[in-house]
């Protein structure tokens, strides 16, 4: 039991390991591809990673968001053309145009609010026919320290990278 364990944690460390050195020659590069020789430490690393499945979650998890926004807004335009419609017909002058226009904007904010209502959420097709446990990608936490020798100067950084499904390339910073 033992040695499965010290497999499985040599076998992590060995992925650290790479992923610490992706992430410091990513850090390092200059955006012309000019390496910098800074002094680099690496802190401390979290991984996690990003299947097809999370990805929807994602997506659904932004799509109800706007949605719901989407609907507050219209919520909001709803009353305010129903106030303007009581303020019409109470109004002395009430004007039959502008009684008619403030209707039809009901009619039309309600039917906004019930077409957004029926929204469905990503169905899983939207990565193609990839399997939910498909990698997307991996996201590595790190907490760095920097030292620039010339400058005397250093500083402690906390990034998120996005690494390939490989893990052998950095994609970019979230």
């Amino acid at each position: 039991m033992s040695i499965v364990a010290l497999t499985i944690l040599a076998s992590c460390s060995a992925i650290e390991k790479e992923y610490e050195q992706i992430i410091t020659d990513f850090i390092q590069r200059e955006k012309q591809g000019i390496r910098t020789d800074l002094k680099l430490q690496i802190l401390s690393m979290e991984t996690r990673i990003c299947t097809v499945n999370d990805g929807i979650c994602a997506l659904n998890s932004d799509a109800e968001e706007e949605k719901r926004k989407a609907i507050a807004a219209e919520e909001a335009t709803l009353l305010l053309m129903k106030k303007h419609l009581e303020y019409e017909l109470v109004s002395m002058k009430s004007n039959v145009m502008m009684i008619e226009l403030y209707q039809q904007n009901i009619r039309l904010s309600k039917q906004r609010i019930e077409s957004l209502k029926k929204i469905n959420p990503v169905k899983e097709g939207y990565y193609g026919d990839l399997n939910a446990d498909t990698l997307l990608a991996v996201y590595v936490t790190c907490r760095y320290s920097i030292s620039i020798p010339w400058a005397h100067a250093s500083l402690e950084r906390r990034e998120i990278f996005v690494l390939s499904p490989d893990g052998k390339e950095v994609l970019g910073r979230v």
